[in-house]
C-alpha cells in the first residue's frame, strides 16, 4: 500500500523517468521469462524423439503458461500506452496555461491520479512476477527429476532389463529439497518418482500400459492379476502385486500433489485479490480526500467568483451608463448629419425624377420602334404572300392560256386531218392503179421496219396497259392548271409552243420555321424522250444553299427520294413536293442562305 508522501515523492519525478523504469521492468520480465523457456526447452528439444509422449505433455503445458502471459504482457502494454498518451496530452496541455494557484493544484491531483495508475500497474506486475517465480520453481524441480530418471535410463546397458528397484543412492543424482518455496506434497511426490523410476515404476511403457488397462477393465479388484499373469509373460505374481501396491500407492501421492496444488492457487489468488482490495480501498481513500479538497477549492473558487461577479456588474453599470452618454451624442450629431443630407439631396431627387422621366420615354420609343419593326415585317410577309400568289395566279392563267390554246390546235388539226380525209375519198375512185402481180408477194415498208424491232412477247394478259408518254405530261399539265395541289408548289410548260412537253417552268414557296421561309424558288425541270421510264432532271434557277444542289443549281437524284427511286407511276408534282420537304430537314436548319432573288447563270 503506498501512502501519501511516497505519492507525491514520485510525483517529483519526471514522467519519462517514470515511463522508463515501468518499460525497463517489462524488458527484464520478458527477458527472464525467454530464459526460463531456453530451460524448460533445451532439455527436451534433443531427446523428444525417443521421449515423444512426455515432450509433448511438456510441450502442452508450456503452451497453457504462455497464452495468459502473453494476454497479460497485452494488457499491461496498452495500459501503458494510454498512461503515455494521457500524460503527453497532459504536458501539451500544461504548456500553455498560466501558472495560478487553482492550476498548480489541478496539475498536482492529476500527476498523483497518474501516479496511481503506475503503482497499481507495477503491483499487478509484481505479483504476476512472483507467481511465475513460484511456477518456475516448480517447473524446474519437475524437469530435474526427470532429467535425473533419463540420466540413470541412459546410463544402463543396452540389452540389460530395467530394474524394478530404485538404484544406490550413492549413483544416483541426490533429490534437492533446498528450496523451501515448494509444497510438501510436491516435494514428496518428486521424490517418490525419483525413488520409484518415474510414472511407470521401473517398467517399461507397454508392460506398465497393459497393467493399466486390465486393472481398468476390472476396476482394481484383486481378481485381475490372475489376468495379467497371461498377458504380462515375463512378470511373476509377487512383482505384478508389488507394482499393484507401488501404483495405489502412486495415486495417493498424485491425489495430495493435486489437491495441495488447487488449495495454492485459491490461496494464491486470496492474496492476490486482498492486496488488490486494498490497493482500491487506498485509491478510494485518495480520491475521497481529493474530491475533499476539491470541494473545499470549488467554495472558495465560488466566493471569489462571487466577488468578481459582483465587481463586474459594477464595471458594467458604469460602462451602459456611459455608452448610453455616446449614442446620445451619436445620435444628435446623427440627426444634424440627416438634415444636411436632406438639403442636399434636395436637388438630387428633382434630378433623379428627371432621369426616371427620361428613361420611360427611352422605353415609350424603344416599344414604337419595336412595334413598327413587327408591322413591317408583318407588311413584308403580307407582300411576299401577295407575290406568290400573284405569281402562281399568273402560271395558271399561262397554263389555261396553253391549254385553250392547245385545244384549239387539236380541233383545227382534227377539222384539217377530216378534210383531208374527205378529200381522200372524194379522188380515191379518180386514182388509176398499175397492177403488178409480182409486188404482193414483197413486204411492205411498215413490215420490214416492224420486223426489224425486236418485241417481247408477254404472257401476262392482266397487266395495266401503258400510257404513252404525251399522254402523260397532257395529265400532269391539266392537274396543274386546274389547281389540283396544295399552293406552296406549282408546275407548267415553258413554252406554249411546246409541242414535245419537255421543258416545265416550276415554283416552290419556303416552308415556314426554315431559313428558307417566305422565299419564292425557280426551278426548271426537262423531261427526256424516255419520261416518263427515266426521271426527268431538275435545276434550280434561284440559287440557294441546300444539300443536294450543286454550285450550278442542279439538284443531285441521290438526295431526292422520288428522283432515287423514280418509276413510271410518279410525277413531277411529287418529285416538287420532296424537294420542298428536304427545305425543312435538320442538317438544312442552319445553312446561311444567298440574298433573295440571287439566280444562277443562264445555261
Amino acid at each position: 500500500m503506498i501512502t501519501n508522501h511516497q505519492t507525491v515523492g514520485r510525483s517529483l519525478l519526471p514522467n519519462n523517468e517514470r515511463e522508463r523504469d515501468a518499460l525497463l521492468n517489462i524488458r527484464q520480465l520478458e527477458k527472464r521469462l525467454r530464459q526460463v523457456t531456453r530451460e524448460v526447452d533445451t532439455p527436451f528439444a534433443s531427446r523428444h524423439n525417443e521421449y515423444s509422449d512426455v515432450y509433448s505433455e511438456l510441450v502442452g503445458e508450456k503452451n497453457s503458461y504462455e497464452q495468459p502471459f502473453n494476454a497479460e504482457k497485452r494488457r499491461i502494454q496498452q495500459h501503458l500506452q494510454r498512461i503515455s498518451q494521457s500524460v503527453r496530452s497532459f504536458s501539451k496541455d500544461v504548456r500553455h496555461l498560466k501558472p495560478d494557484l487553482t492550476m498548480v493544484n489541478k496539475i498536482r491531483n492529476s500527476i498523483e491520479e497518474i501516479e496511481q495508475t503506475i503503482y497499481a500497474s507495477k503491483e499487478a506486475s509484481r505479483l504476476k512476477y512472483e507467481e511465475l517465480i513460484g511456477e518456475e520453481r516448480l517447473l524446474s524441480n519437475e524437469v530435474q527429476a526427470l532429467n535425473d530418471k533419463i540420466e540413470l535410463w541412459s546410463k544402463q546397458r543396452p540389452g540389460q532389463q530395467r530394474s524394478d528397484s530404485v538404484p544406490p543412492s550413492g549413483s544416483a543424482r541426490k533429490f534437492d529439497t533446498s528450496n523451501s518455496n515448494l509444497l510438501p506434497e510436491i516435494i514428496e511426490y518428486d521424490r517418490f518418482l525419483l525413488e520409484h523410476g518415474g510414472t511407470t515404476g521401473n517398467w517399461d511403457e507397454y508392460d506398465h500400459g497393459t497393467f493399466l488397462r486390465i486393472r481398468n477393465k476390472y476396476k482394481g479388484e484383486d481378481k485381475f492379476i490372475d489376468d495379467c499373469i497371461g498377458f504380462l509373460p515375463t512378470k511373476t505374481r509377487d512383482q505384478i502385486q508389488e507394482h499393484e501396491k507401488w501404483y495405489r500407492q502412486f495415486l495417493s501421492i498424485s491425489n495430495k500433489r493435486r489437491l495441495a496444488l488447487k488449495k495454492w492457487r485459491e490461496e494464491r489468488n486470496q492474496a492476490k485479490e486482498t492486496i488488490l482490495h486494498e490497493a482500491e480501498q487506498a485509491h478510494n481513500t485518495l480520491k475521497e480526500i481529493d474530491e475533499t479538497i476539491h470541494q473545499v477549492q470549488v467554495k472558495e473558487q465560488e466566493r471569489i467568483r462571487a466577488e468578481k461577479s459582483a465587481l463586474i456588474a459594477a464595471w458594467k453599470q458604469e460602462r451602459e451608463l456611459k455608452k448610453r452618454e455616446i449614442e446620445e451624442e451619436q445620435e444628435r450629431i446623427e440627426k444634424k448629419k440627416q438634415h444636411d443630407e436632406a438639403k442636399r439631396y434636395t436637388g438630387k431627387d428633382e434630378q433623379r425624377q428627371l432621369v426616371e422621366q427620361i428613361r420611360r420615354e427611352r422605353e415609350e420609343t424603344e416599344r414604337i420602334e419595336q412595334e413598327q419593326e413587327a408591322k413591317q415585317r408583318r407588311l413584308q410577309q403580307e407582300i411576299r404572300q401577295r407575290t406568290a400568289t400573284v405569281a402562281i395566279r399568273k402560271f395558271r392563267e399561262r397554263d389555261m392560256n396553253n391549254l385553250e390554246d392547245k385545244l384549239i390546235r387539236d380541233k383545227l388539226q382534227k377539222q384539217e386531218e377530216e378534210t383531208r380525209q374527205q378529200r381522200l375519198e372524194a379522188t380515191k375512185y379518180q386514182v388509176s392503179i398499175d397492177y403488178d402481180p409480182q409486188h404482193l408477194y414483197e413486204p411492205t415498208q411498215a413490215w420490214t421496219s416492224r420486223s426489224k424491232t425486236p418485241r417481247e412477247v408477254s404472257k401476262d394478259t392482266s397487266a395495266p396497259p401503258i400510257v404513252p408518254r404525251s399522254f402523260k405530261l397532257l395529265e400532269e399539265l391539266e392537274a396543274a392548271q386546274k389547281g389540283h395541289h396544295e399552293g406552296s408548289v406549282s408546275w407548267g410548260l415553258e413554252a406554249n409552243d411546246d409541242m414535245s412537253l419537255s421543258r416545265w417552268v416550276c415554283m416552290i414557296i419556303g416552308p415556314s420555321r426554315t431559313p428558307y421561309e417566305g422565299r419564292i424558288y425557280t426551278l426548271k425541270v426537262h423531261c427526256s424522250d424516255r419520261y416518263p421510264e427515266e426521271a426527268p432532271t431538275v435545276r434550280f434557277q434561284t440559287r440557294i444553299n441546300l444539300t443536294g444542289v450543286s454550285a450550278n443549281g442542279s439538284v443531285d437524284s441521290k438526295y431526292i427520294p422520288a428522283l432515287r427511286n423514280w418509276n413510271r407511276d410518279m410525277t413531277i408534282h411529287q418529285v416538287l413536293n420532296e424537294i420542298r420537304a428536304s427545305m425543312s430537314a435538320k442538317e438544312n436548319a442552319k445553312l446561311s442562305q444567298p440574298s433573295e432573288g440571287a439566280l444562277y447563270p443562264s445555261q
